[in-house]
Formats: C-alpha cells, structure tokens, sequence
C-alpha cells in the first residue's frame, strides 16, 4: 500500500506520539498517589486551578503553532527565513502573555473559589511561559521530532520520579506545579538550544508588521480552537457550578480518552505538512479509514473495559464515572472525522473561512447547551460529557457540508 511508504511520516508519527503519551500517562499514574495524599477536595482545586491557566494558554498559542509548522515546512532549506519565522512566534506569543499576566492577576481576585490559593495559581502560569518557549512546530515543520521526544520522555520520567519521592503530605501540593514547571522550562530551553546549533536558527527582530501579518494569518485558526473550550473549560464549569468531586471524575474521564485520541491527533498532525504541501487526496484518504477503524476498536475495548480501568482511580461505589467515561469516548468518531474533513481537507485547502465557520457552529451549540445546564443546575460530569460528545458531532456535520459545498470531498 501507498500509505506504507511514507516512512517520515509515519517516523514523526511515532515520535509525535511518545510526547503526547508521556503527557498525558505520566498525569494518569499520578492520580491514585495524589488523592491518597492530598484528598479528593484538594486534588480537585489543583485540577481546577490547572484548567483555568491551560484555558489560557489557548490564547497564548492563538493558532500560531498550525501557521507557523506549515511555514516551517515550506521554507525549510532557508535558515534566514526560519530565523524570522522562529522570531516572529517568540515575540507574538511573547505579547499576548504580557497581556494574559494581568488578566491572571484579575482573576486572582474575582475567583474566590482560587482566592486562597494565589501561590498555586502563579505557579502553574509556567504553562503558558511553556506555550511561549516550546518550539515543536518548528521541529513538526521539519519532520524532525526524534530529539524532542527523546528529551521529553527523559524529562517527564524524572518529574514522575520526583512526584512519588517528594509528595507525601496535602502541605506538599504546590510541589505539584514546581516540578511540572521545572520539566516544561528544561525541555524549552534544550529545544531552543538544539535549533541554533543544528539548525542555525537564531532570534532576530522583526518588524511590527510581520508580527501583525502572523496574528491576521492565525485567526481563524485561533477562533477554532474556541472549540477547545469544551476540552479546556468543562473542568473550570464543573469547579464554580458543581462540585470538586465532579472535578476530579471528570478529570480521569477526559486523561483517559485524551490518551486515546494520541493516534489519531498525532496522524493528523504529522500529515499536515505534506498534505498542505501536495494537496493529494488519495494519500489523506488511507490515513482517514486506517484511523477510523482504530478508533472504533479504542471504542469498544473502552465499553468493555472502562470500569475496570476507573476502578483504580475512583471508589467503586461512584456509580457516574463508568457513565462519563462510556459517554466521553464516543467523541473519538467525530473527532476523526473532524480531523480530516476539517484540519486537513478545509484548513490545508485554504478554505479558513469556512473551516473556521465549522467551529464556530459547534462553539455556539456547546454554549448554550452548558449555558442550559448551568440555568437547569445540572452541571455535573456526566450531562457535561453529553455536551461534549453533541459539540464534536456539529462540528462534523458542519465540516462536511462546507468540504461538500466546495467539492473537496
């Protein structure tokens, strides 16, 4: 088959892959010794906390990472060319957190339910300075991940490491955002050490207009990640209308099926640049049946399966969470769907508009089903979940009829 041979795509895959694991594993293995240490009231307070600076570092990225790895890809050859690109992102992504700084401030004090937890607060803004530093688009547009994911998972080993040795007592809960943000700051800067010397790339200064130029190229990318509200909001929801117990089920839920979207996320971002590059069909259709048979089975097996697996995390007797979860997962078929109807065919077609249209349709359907949630006092993980699933479901259908109505399909 065609789609065996693209093994650079397929190497990227792999590496994107070991990244986005250690991620999101590493967070998981530590659920069961956190709640046991901390409690399941304060556990959720830090996920909480967690939730709000990760909602905004949506803003800090504001779509620049999707630009700029497309823009990498094409210019890779030309170091003067990638020196701009890189400097521009550092510097854009640089401004909107001076900006975010303040609004963290604010929130600081309009929040209550984070009022008494200032230091934990600021400690986990390392996130964003995370977003602003961390350059894996570059190394995505370059199809040369080997490094970064071998760094990552070194990095992330030692954090787990470091989790179970020094956190032994609910006094020891900001060592949580320190060691996080220690690993995420030495993968920055190793990363940006590796771009100059391998690559040549170094920071330069560039004109106002191209930073202005990047922000006006990335909006309707940042308006689509709007959609990312209900991966990154449903937990700020259920800590200010429902409960941190709720928190802390919905939180498991989601690592779980975040875990098992790896494949196909990382399918579609490794093959971004070579189908924005060649456009052809053919090679995007393989991918799009291999994957949506992979994520019917992660399907399955979850159904089967799900309760033993939250079993290790949850009491028994927390008779919701099986239902999250069974609920959550089958958001894993329009996300595939979404995948290539929209980030590929749409967006690396050149139809923003209409793919930032797609999300907006499915923003506006989450709104107001949380809206109604939150009116009826139904805010809880699992109605939450439903939203979820319907939101992804709309932005499928959206995808699709603007993918048919501009004869890409």
């Amino acid at each position: 088959m065609r789609i065996l041979k693209e093994v650079t795509v397929f190497k990227n895959i792999g590496y994107l892959t070991i990244i986005n694991v250690i991620t999101l594993i590493i967070p998981i293995v530590t659920i069961p010794h956190f709640i046991k240490v901390l409690g399941q009231e304060l556990y959720g307070i830090v996920v909480f906390v967690q939730a709000i600076v990760l909602y905004l570092s949506l803003f800090v990225e504001f779509g620049f990472n999707m630009v700029s790895s497309r823009e990498v890809s094409i210019n890779r050859k030309d170091r003067k060319k990638l020196s701009e690109i890189f400097s521009t992102v550092i510097m854009s992504k640089g401004l909107l957190f001076l900006c975010l700084s303040i609004v963290s401030v604010i929130a600081m004090i309009v929040l209550q339910d984070i009022y008494g937890y200032k230091t934990l607060f600021l400690l986990s803004l390392w996130a964003c300075i995370y977003e602003v530093l961390f350059p894996e688009w570059f190394f995505q547009g370059i199809e040369s991940m080997g490094m970064i994911a071998l760094l990552t998972l070194i990095v992330r080993l030692v954090s787990l490491l470091l989790f179970f040795s020094l956190i032994n007592a609910p006094t020891d809960y900001l060592l949580i955002p320190i060691i996080n943000g220690a690993g995420g700051l030495l993968i920055c800067f190793t990363s940006l050490a590796i771009m100059r010397i391998k690559f040549g790339v170094r920071f330069r200064n560039v004109s106002f207009s191209k930073i202005v130029s990047l922000y006006r190229d990335s909006f309707p990318i940042f308006m689509s990640k709007i959609s990312l509200l209900y991966v990154r909001l449903n937990k700020v929801i259920l800590g200010s209308f429902g409960s941190m117990s709720d928190v802390v089920v919905y939180d498991i839920a989601e690592k779980i099926v975040n875990s098992l979207k790896i494949p196909i996320s990382m399918v579609g971002r490794a093959i971004f640049p070579k189908f924005a590059a060649t456009r052809d069909r053919v090679f995007l259709n393989d991918f799009f049946k291999w994957s949506l048979l992979v994520n019917a089975s992660l399907i399955i097996a979850t159904m089967l399966f799900g309760s033993h697996l939250l079993s290790l995390f949850l009491p028994k007797e927390n008779l919701e969470s099986p239902k999250t979860l069974w609920i959550l997962v089958l958001s894993l078929v329009p996300i595939t769907f979404n995948v290539f109807l929209g980030n590929q065919l749409l967006f690396g077609s050149g139809y923003k508009n209409h793919y930032m249209k797609s999300i907006m349709i499915a923003c506006i359907a989450y709104l107001v089903g949380t809206g109604i949630l939150i009116y009826l006092d139904l805010a809880s993980a699992l109605w939450i979940a439903t939203i979820v699933v319907l939101a992804e479901a709309t932005t499928s259908f959206s995808s699709y009829f603007y993918c048919k109505k501009n004869n890409l399909l």
